[in-house]
């Protein structure tokens, strides 16, 4: 027979799971983005503009901008993940209906 667990456990089980789901949507978004600035690159570099080197060179500037700030964020939200996990096994290993009783708080 499993044990009743806190209510804590299944927020953190959820809380876990939407901050795994947050990194793989911004990966999604930050891909599109990418695609988006690299259509632009390639469109630009066919036409004979006056300043073309510093455009393409801002659209990548902007390129590798996005990409440290998706680092930055996806570590975050990986990070979250990881508490939340953390969090969960310690409450998985130290729960005990004998002391804390079915349902008790976590």
């Amino acid at each position: 027979m499993t044990p009743d667990f806190p209510p804590a456990f299944d927020q953190l089980r959820e809380f876990a799971f939407h901050a795994a789901e947050r990194a793989w949507t911004s990966l999604g978004h930050f891909f599109v983005a990418q695609s988006i600035l690299a259509l632009a690159w390639a469109t630009i570099v066919d036409f004979e503009l006056p300043g073309k080197t510093l455009v393409l060179l801002a659209i990548s500037l902007v390129g590798v901008l996005m990409g440290y700030q998706w680092t930055l964020l996806g570590t975050r939200m990986w990070h979250y993940h990881l508490e939340y996990v953390t969090a969960m096994k310690a409450l998985w290993t130290n729960f005990t209906p004998e002391l804390q009783g079915a349902g008790a708080g976590g």
